[in-house]
């Protein structure tokens, strides 16, 4: 699916896909492609109201986004969003990323995700999903 983006937005995506992955090995990966990205998030379920960090991958760059970002606590400043709720990151070289501060917060996430889930949520993990593939729109 990443094939047809440059090769520093490819780069980057897998990045994060590893980091989150081996970061949250319990949740899963729900795939959304589209005609202008591809959005990957992680849940505790196969629902996307539970996804607690995902990225999306656009042509020229990758944002690191949280759901409830708003809810974060962000002392830096580093995450961006006017929106009631979603906050993202948008993605410079690898190696300027500010690893132990995106770590605290998709931990933070999680915890909050996970203090969010409703008690009848049907659990599962370590699974990829997509949820929509480009061309199968309906």
């Amino acid at each position: 699916m990443l094939t047809r983006y440059p090769q520093h937005v490819q780069d980057t995506a897998i990045w994060l896909r590893t980091l989150i992955w081996n970061r949250f090995p319990e949740s899963n990966e729900l795939i959304y492609e589209k005609a202008n990205a591809i959005a990957i998030g992680w849940s505790f379920t196969d629902k996307s109201g539970d996804i607690f960090v995902s990225f999306a991958a656009y042509t020229k760059h990758v944002n690191l986004g949280f759901h409830h970002g708003n809810l974060l606590h962000d002392p830096a400043a580093m995450l961006k969003g006017d929106g009631n709720q979603y906050r993202h990151y948008r993605m410079g070289k690898i190696d300027d990323f500010p690893l132990q501060y995106m770590v605290t917060l998709m931990d933070e996430s999680w915890m909050n995700a996970q203090a969010a889930l409703k008690p009848k949520s049907k659990l599962i993990s370590g699974q990829t999903i997509i949820k929509q593939q480009l061309g199968t729109e309906k």
